[in-house]
């Protein structure tokens, strides 16, 4: 996993914003109360999750990662983390099937040749 500034300027929350589907993708609003926790899980689609208010941390490789307000947070399928959400946050969660990350790499390396 890997924590980066993102340079996106987000001027909703993410409660207003609906879930949305596609075949190899979904866009999900998250929110967790102040304190909540949720243990060791992992998820089975790579995502990028974008906090855009509060923070949280996450327990995974034997480290904590803090992820504030601003900063996407991208995990590979598979990783197991666990979460506990301090302030509380609200979040953008962006997972796409494995599929689609191989299509991308594709196109990719077609375009360079």
């Amino acid at each position: 996993a890997c924590a980066l500034p993102c340079t996106l300027v987000l001027r909703m929350e993410a409660r207003q914003v609906a879930s949305a589907r596609g075949h190899r993708f979904s866009v999900d609003p998250l929110r967790h109360e102040r304190g909540a926790r949720v243990e060791r899980h992992a998820h089975e689609r790579p995502y990028l999750q974008l906090v855009v208010a509060g923070d949280y941390e996450e327990a995974l490789w034997g480290e904590t990662l803090h992820a504030a307000s601003g900063r996407c947070v991208f995990k590979p399928a598979g990783m197991e983390h666990s979460n506990r959400f301090g302030t509380g946050s609200t979040a953008l969660r962006i997972a796409w099937s494995d599929d689609l990350a191989s299509f991308a790499l594709h196109r990719g390396r077609g375009a360079r040749t």
